[in-house]
């Protein structure tokens, strides 16, 4: 029987639909949010370069606090359900509050609420692994983190075509604060269909309702027996109790960090060096960032085909090594922040922000890695602080970011941060030998 589903997990087909529009949502709403909240913030409500940073930090600063704490709490009282009713709240009344113009402080809370809603993405990937062999995780990781991705590219693009004005009895919607009030009804229907879904979000389908059979090397279709042995190398799986050393996990979530810190302060730079230094619109903004998110979503669809030709932690370091030309071109900018500008030195920019692209694959390799030299029986945990540290980066960067956008403070920043990835790509050179050893005794 010709199969087009996938096979790495045996979660029930409501659970696995929930996580697939979850993950695509997150996606949508941080690029959908990105690129027009200079001309919400700056332009419309009156704000600075600093606050503009401190209320996108605010939403990394949400997740940053709560991701550890639910982790924490799902790993003791097992339950998910009411952990992703909680989030989806808080998203839908953060996203209500961001379009409402009446200050800039309203946007500020109303991001850190919805940065409290995405600390649930931990949990996610706890249940998709609690749903999956050891073998077929990094698939799975890299299929949420893929419609992650996909997320990304929506963003922008519905970003520049659902952009609108209209005046409701008083609450003024433009083209700054016009995402925040679709995101608003996005996450209300999300909301309604946490409340449809099963109490036990990791209790096993029938194998008959299966959305997760997949052809991979020939015809394949999940029978009952093939679905219990699944279910079995799982619970084998988690009563794995060997800990790793702890320098090979923090390298991992330092990886993460960085990856994060350098793509959120870049990022942060672009569209202000394409308006207020080469004069480009919002337009050209939006155009690079879909160029970049596309490239992304290609990448992440060979990644399959690549991981079987390399390790996953050759990938990783492959992407933490890609951050070096970004780097470069910002500290250019920088260094020659006083001469004169052409428009052709966006192309400049639109190179860094495709090859920063390529960090997105780094959060699913080091979850898959995570998910094999863990004990599984604290997924939700090792995964939330995955989460946390990529939240770090993003709260941390976007201070940062917005304090130092002027020649000096932009060159300096942009020569740390040099010396932070020159630092983490040598240490995970020096483990990735001790990487290795550990993924080959599993």
């Amino acid at each position: 029987m010709m199969g087009c589903k996938l096979n790495f997990t045996t979660l029930k087909d409501s659970v696995f639909i929930y996580l697939s529009l979850r993950l695509f949502t997150e996606g949508v709403e941080e690029f959908l949010i990105q690129p027009t909240a200079w001309y919400y913030i700056i332009k419309y409500l009156g704000e600075s370069e600093l606050f503009l940073g401190l209320t996108m930090a605010s939403f990394s600063a949400g997740a940053l606090l709560f991701s550890p704490i639910l982790g924490a709490l799902d790993l003791k009282f097992r339950s998910p359900k009411m952990i992703a009713l909680f989030c989806c709240c808080a998203s839908f009344i953060g996203n209500l509050l961001y379009t409402i113009p009446v200050s800039g402080y309203f946007a500020l809370f109303g991001r850190f609420l919805c940065g409290v809603g995405t600390a649930a993405d931990g949990i996610a990937c706890a249940v998709l692994a609690t749903g999956t062999t050891i073998e077929n995780r990094a698939k799975a990781y890299l299929y949420l983190e893929g419609l992650y991705c996909f997320g990304t590219i929506c963003g922008p693009t519905l970003g520049s075509a659902l952009i609108f004005e209209v005046n409701i009895y008083g609450w003024k919607i433009n083209k700054g604060n016009s995402p925040g009030f679709i995101l608003t009804f996005i996450w209300l229907t999300l909301l309604l269909y946490t409340l449809l879904l099963p109490r036990d979000l990791t209790e096993n389908a029938e194998s008959d309702r299966s959305v997760i059979e997949v052809e991979s090397d020939g015809d394949y279709e999940v029978s009952d027996e093939t679905s219990e042995k699944i279910v079995e190398e799982v619970e084998e799986d988690s009563d794995e109790s060997g800990a790793p050393l702890p320098p090979m996990v923090l390298c991992l979530y330092y990886q993460v960090f960085l990856s994060f810190f350098v793509y959120t302060a870049i990022s942060f730079y672009v569209p202000l060096l394409m308006k207020f230094h080469l004069g480009l619109g919002l337009k050209f903004v939006k155009l690079i960032y879909l160029n970049s998110t596309l490239f992304t979503s290609i990448l992440f669809f060979s990644t399959h085909f690549i991981l079987q030709y390399i390790s996953e932690q050759l990938l990783l370091f492959l992407s933490v090594f890609s951050q070096l030309m970004p780097l470069l071109i910002t500290f250019y900018f920088g260094l020659f922040w006083n001469n004169a500008t052409s428009v052709n030195e966006s192309y400049l920019l639109l190179c860094s922000m495709l090859i920063l692209g390529s960090i997105f694959i780094n959060t699913p390799l080091v979850s898959s890695l995570l998910s094999r030299i863990t004990p599984a029986k604290k997924a939700s945990f090792y995964q939330s602080l995955t989460y946390t540290a990529m939240h770090l980066g993003f709260c941390s960067s976007r201070l940062v970011a917005g304090a130092t956008f002027a020649k000096m403070p932009m060159t300096f920043a942009s020569a740390a941060m040099a010396f932070c990835w020159l630092f983490g790509l040598t240490w995970l050179g020096y483990e990735y030998r001790n990487y290795r050893l550990v993924l080959n005794e599993i």
